[in-house]
């Protein structure tokens, strides 16, 4: 018998504060445009726990929001599986994931080097290299070149436009 499992998923959101132009999606400026979060889906479809950064550079900590439904974000654009975590092991899922993506607060106050999509992707690196100790099983390898092209280079889930 199979153990029970949480999926874990990485989502894009478009930042309020930027207008989202889908003819200028793939400029410089395109992967700014949207926040990124880890969402674990432990209810329904689309409700679980969100875990994100947030802040700016210097001065970043992470959220964690249980209960959420990603659906009723008017920002949410889309997510992408990434793994599951065993249910028995979820307990430890916020502390592992504090531990080994850790926060750059080293970065001056314009330096954006350091934001919402590289700590996912240092989450997502983290799990895959510590399953035993995670319980984390990867949907597939992803780096932050393959997270990237698709959260951001792909069709929205919630619109049908592609952005």
């Amino acid at each position: 018998m199979c153990a029970a499992t949480y999926k874990i998923y990485a989502v894009a959101y478009t930042r309020g504060k930027l207008p989202v132009d889908p003819k200028n999606s793939k400029g410089p400026w395109a992967q700014a445009m949207y926040h990124w979060s880890l969402f674990v889906e432990t209810g329904r479809e689309f409700e679980g726990d969100c875990y994100q950064l947030r802040g700016g550079p210097g001065n970043f900590d992470t959220w964690h929001q249980k209960g959420k439904t990603l659906t009723k974000s008017e920002h949410y654009r889309k997510r992408v599986l990434v793994g599951e975590v065993l249910q028995s092991k979820y307990a430890e899922f916020e502390g592992f994931v504090n531990a080994k993506a850790t926060i750059d607060n080293t970065k001056a106050e314009n330096d954006w080097s350091y934001n919402c999509q590289v700590w996912v992707t240092q989450a997502i690196i983290a799990l895959q290299a510590d399953q035993a100790t995670s319980g984390y099983t990867p949907a597939r390898v992803f780096n932050a070149a393959t997270l990237k092209d698709e959260l951001i280079e792909v069709e929205s889930e919630s619109s049908g436009e592609e952005f």
